[in-house]
This record gives structure tokens, C-alpha cells and sequence, in this order.
């Protein structure tokens, strides 16, 4: 549908069922829209109020595609906003002037840009997304034509006459995950811990864990933090600095520590 040609390096990122977080590059909205025919473009949102309930229901039942224009602006405190908005598959309200409530079929794919090259924060959250990176030197041309007629026509054969699936199974889920381990939020190993673990207070026991126990438990959360040497040295550098009681006993240092349960 679109060539590439030289621009600066970019990320793009989309989702498993069309959602999309793309980079920031010139006409990207342009690029977005361009995925609707032009007879379907009314159907086409580029902004989203999060904060209120009636619009983002709106935006779900009545719009094809929504594009979340440079994602990196939307407040940490709307992000489980939209991970619920994200999830949803139908709409239960009662329409204006309606009597009673009623099911509405939710119609919206999400878009959304980002120049920010690991956007992604929660782990398990990341099978709603698939990202990709343009590479650097080049960027989406939108001045080709787009056959529309012969687009549409091959999905709706593939789909209804050879049955293709439109969702990924179990495997194809897992793999999206692993990909996205590189897109995954960087974060400091003191916040990590700290999102983690906690000391324990007075009066608690706490449970006995070395390094490597305690980097194996932060990757339940956060996959992307490597398994290695250099990683339990910085550990136990930070475990020091958080104040962790730490005993050595043979060549292995001990933290007495509570983990905290997940969100």
C-alpha cells in the first residue's frame, strides 16, 4: 500500500486487532486516514477524550478507526483509562432518549504515533500492541494510489469464503509478547526493585532471597531485564542503597525482603 523513502529514524507500533501506535513522522495522520476508503473517512477520529466516559464509548460504536495522535501525551493516570477502552468489545448504555439500556457492537480500531522508542510499560499488557520501527533514513510515502475495491474485496474473501482467522491463537500471542520486549519501558534497577519488593517492617519476617532469586522474580514483571552478572551486581548495589538488610553466607548475599503482590 505505501513505499518507503528516506527520513529520520522513527518508531511505529500497532496493534493485534488493528490498534495501532505509530512513530512520529510527517503526515502520519494522513497515512492513518488513508486506510479508509474515502467514502468511509467520517468514520475516521483523531482525538479521543479519556477522561470522559460518554466520549470514549462514542468513539468505539461510532468510528472505524481512532487515531490516539503522539500517544507519549497521554497522562500515566489515563493509561488504565484506556487499557479498559482498549479491551472492550461491546458498549453497554442507554442511548440518548433511549427508555432502556441496550448492547452496542464496538466498530473502532485504534491508531496511535509515538516518538518515544519503548512506549510500552506493562508486560502482560503488550499482547494489545504490535510494534514496529521504521527504519532510520526512511519514512511512509502517502502519494501513492490505493485500489480499494481490490483491497476490500481480497479481506472479505479471505475471511468469509477462506475462512482465514482474524485473531492470533495462543502462540502467536506469546510471540507478539516476546517482540515487544524491546519496546518495553526502560526503567532505572531501583525503581524496578522498588515496584517489586519492599522491606519488611517491624514485626514482619520477611523471605530470604539472593540475587539471583530476586532478578528472576522481577522478571515476572519486567521480561526485559537480562538475566546476567552485570545485572545482579547493579542489584546488589541498589538493594545497599534502598536499604535492604543483606547477609553474605558462603558467596551468596541474602536479602530478607516482601514482595509485593502484583496490580
Amino acid at each position: 500500500m505505501q513505499t518507503l523513502h528516506q527520513r529520520p529514524n522513527q518508531t511505529l507500533t500497532l496493534t493485534p486487532t488493528l490498534r495501532l501506535i505509530l512513530p512520529f513522522f510527517q503526515r502520519k495522520s494522513t497515512f492513518v486516514a488513508r486506510l479508509l476508503p474515502p467514502e468511509l473517512r467520517v468514520y475516521y477520529l483523531d482525538h479521543l477524550n479519556l477522561s470522559n466516559k460518554f466520549d470514549k464509548e462514542m468513539a468505539l460504536t461510532n468510528n472505524l478507526i481512532v487515531n490516539l495522535d503522539e500517544l507519549n501525551a497521554i497522562r500515566p493516570s489515563q493509561h488504565a483509562a484506556l487499557k479498559q477502552t482498549l479491551s472492550k468489545s461491546k458498549v453497554n448504555g442507554r442511548p440518548i432518549y433511549g427508555a432502556s439500556q441496550d448492547d452496542r457492537p464496538r466498530y473502532a480500531s485504534f491508531v496511535a504515533t509515538t516518538n518515544n522508542p519503548h512506549p510500552l510499560s506493562d508486560a502482560t499488557g503488550s499482547r494489545r500492541y504490535i510494534c514496529l520501527t521504521i527504519p532510520e533514513g526512511l519514512y511512509i510515502d502517502n502519494s501513492g494510489e490505493i485500489d480499494y475495491q481490490q483491497l476490500y474485496a481480497q479481506v472479505v474473501h479471505e475471511v468469509k469464503d477462506l475462512k482465514a482467522p482474524y485473531w492470533f491463537n495462543n502462540q502467536q500471542v506469546a510471540r507478539i509478547q516476546e517482540l515487544n520486549l524491546n519496546y518495553m519501558e526502560q526503567k532505572d534497577i531501583a525503581e524496578v526493585i522498588e515496584a517489586c519488593i519492599r522491606k519488611p517492617k517491624e514485626g514482619e519476617q520477611g523471605i530470604r532471597m539472593k540475587s539471583g532469586e530476586i532478578v528472576s522474580l522481577i522478571r515476572h514483571k519486567y521480561p526485559s531485564i537480562k538475566n546476567d552478572h552485570s545485572t545482579k551486581i547493579h542489584l546488589g548495589m541498589a538493594m545497599k542503597e534502598l536499604g535492604f538488610e543483606g547477609k553474605t553466607h558462603g558467596n551468596q548475599t541474602y536479602y530478607k525482603v516482601i514482595p509485593l503482590k502484583a496490580a
